[in-house]
């Protein structure tokens, strides 16, 4: 079986080239190589030039985190496989640090969430209008219909993913799996899964048909 994997993550080549090029900014400014100390606020300083070339470097260390965090932050996967269910998503700034030095380290980053396949009991499809703005349309209101999936553990506990429906096909593929173990339950009373499985259907307009028939009744 191979893995449904859905999202990305930022590369350790990534992570590697902002943090480089940050260290010999800071190193440059360190000696002087950048001229910081004869640009404003520096030259305005009461300090040492050497005490000015360290302020530079902080500066520079301080922008390369800034870029280093732009970089991270967003990063999101959700990756199913024979054994386990892992998911991971960099959405908090307080984290970007943490992930980065794993990336570095050539060390997998820990998941937020790691879930036994064979604990799994309960899979239900849930969806939901929700009304949105989008800048490339003007800032007018448009309608999404986020998809919710919810598992339910041996033990009770509950888990909610979001957002998967961005890549119907994968997750259609997953869920269809899922469905074919023994020990799984699919609860899907809209029948989204067999629009995930058509490639010619949209998963988008079956969910506004089932809008609009409810909005009917």
């Amino acid at each position: 079986m191979k893995s449904f994997v859905i999202g990305h993550e930022c590369s350790r080549r990534t992570v590697a080239l902002v943090t480089a090029v940050s260290a010999l900014a800071a190193a440059a400014a360190a000696w002087g190589g950048t001229g910081f100390q004869s640009r404003p606020p520096f030259d305005a300083l009461p300090l040492d030039p050497w005490m000015r070339g360290i302020a530079g470097a902080l500066v520079c260390l301080a922008l390369g985190a800034l870029a280093l965090q732009q970089v991270v932050l967003g990063s999101e996967r959700w990756e199913l496989t024979k054994k386990s269910l892992r998911y991971r998503s960099v959405t908090q700034r307080a984290g970007f640090l943490r992930y980065a030095g794993s990336l570095l380290a050539g060390r997998e980053p820990e998941p937020d969430v790691l879930l036994a396949i064979a604990a799994i009991r309960r899979v239900e499809l849930r969806w939901r209008r929700q009304v949105v703005s989008f800048a490339a349309a003007g800032g007018l209101p448009s309608l999404s219909y986020p998809v919710t999936v919810r598992m339910t553990l041996d033990d009770g506990t509950t888990v909610e993913f979001s957002g998967l429906e961005r890549d119907p096909a994968t997750l259609g593929a997953a869920l269809a799996w899922l469905k074919g173990l023994s020990n799984v339950v699919l609860v899907d009373p809209d029948r989204l899964l067999d629009e995930m499985l058509d490639p010619s259907q949209s998963l988008y307009d079956h969910l506004a048909r089932l809008d609009a028939t409810r909005d009917e009744r």
